[in-house]
């Protein structure tokens, strides 16, 4: 809301491929940690079989970066697939698993801790597989040099106690994500408001 942006999600849009074309069913209950799902470990076999449909969702995401207005762009593969020259200012977010498991915990309490921490590190590796084979990306091993800011959870914890709070967890990263975009902004000569601004977050 702040920079009037559209946002446009890499998970969703494969999702929405998912039921168009593969006919998977995903009712809103199936949404609560779809990646964690039976459905979505059938959903992996089926994309690791055939990468056609990942290479278009990474393709038709990509079309984003040249867009004539302001967009959030949430995805792994856009900020390491970017060609040079490109305006995005681009957004790692780097989280532990026992992290990354509390988190899904809250969201979901009723869930067992173990199985979503087995869940999670079961989706990162179907994951990066994946990419792997597609585009030769790690994803456990991203070039960091891509990233314009890279916000480590653990360390900021140890800079900004507040953080440590979960309430006020995202609020101090999105102070910290507005204040580099808007020099950013200035420096390249933007109106942070009013003139097309590309933020790709993974």
């Amino acid at each position: 809301k702040r920079y009037h942006a559209n946002y446009v999600s890499a998970s969703e849009i494969l999702l929405g491929h998912a039921q168009s074309r593969r006919k998977i069913f995903i009712s809103s209950e199936d949404l609560d940690h779809f990646w964690l799902r039976e459905k979505a470990r059938k959903f992996f076999l089926q994309r690791r079989g055939s990468l056609d449909l990942d290479k278009q969702v990474d393709n038709e995401i990509m079309t984003h970066l040249f867009t004539k207005r302001n967009t959030v762009i949430d995805s792994l593969t856009v900020p390491l697939l970017a060609p040079g020259g490109h305006s995005a200012f681009c957004v790692l977010l780097q989280a532990t698993l026992p992290q990354r498991t509390q988190r899904a915990w809250i969201s979901s309490p009723t869930k067992i801790k173990k199985d979503l921490r087995k869940g999670i590190q079961e989706k990162d590796e179907r994951t990066r597989d994946i990419l792997y084979s597609l585009w030769n990306i790690d994803i456990k091993r991203p070039s960091l040099e891509k990233y314009d800011l890279v916000i480590n959870d653990g360390k900021l914890r140890e800079i900004l106690p507040a953080s440590r709070n979960p309430s006020k967890e995202i609020d101090v990263k999105l102070e910290i994500l507005y204040a580099f975009l808007d020099v950013y902004s200035y420096l390249i000569g933007y109106s942070v408001v009013h003139n097309p601004r590309k933020l790709a977050k993974t």
